[in-house]
């Protein structure tokens, strides 16, 4: 499994404060770029406790996520952009 060392934990992950999406994306594809890896990312409701984890995620135009598991229920929201999302067999 991949990690990815750019995703942070948000300070609002345990509360239920508000997030401007369109702001904290642009911060992130700004860091992104700024990043090797090409990607940035930042948890906003974390998985324990919480039905469904939360990750806001940039990529750089050109660059992907290897593949990686994921918890057992995932979506998909495309704020900006397109991508290409493809899938394996389940193990």
């Amino acid at each position: 499994m991949e990690q990815d060392t750019n995703t942070q934990r948000s300070p609002n992950a345990d509360t239920a404060d508000p997030v401007n999406l369109h702001d904290l994306g642009t911060e992130l594809l700004r860091s992104a770029h700024a990043s090797s890896s090409g990607r940035a990312g930042r948890t906003l409701v974390a998985g324990a406790g919480a039905p469904l984890q939360q990750t806001l995620l940039a990529l750089v135009s050109g660059r992907s996520l290897s593949e990686h598991e994921t918890p057992t229920a995932a979506t998909l929201q495309v704020l900006s952009g397109a991508v290409r999302l493809t899938g394996g067999p389940q193990h």
